[in-house]
């Protein structure tokens, strides 16, 4: 279980703080935190996607 976990951990991180970069780095700064929350919002809804019961 360990082995998984750090593989996910680290495609995680270089996958989500890469895109998270690109999606707020492209707005305005006073719409940095919609952009921020729209971007969380849609990575909670894919995890709720993918997650195995």
């Amino acid at each position: 279980m360990l082995p998984g976990s750090l593989i996910s951990a680290v495609g995680m991180a270089l996958v989500f703080i890469p895109a998270t970069m690109a999606a707020i780095g492209g707005v305005a700064p006073e719409q940095g935190g919609l952009a921020s929350g729209i971007v969380n919002t849609t990575y909670q809804i894919g995890r709720l996607r993918t997650r195995r019961f």
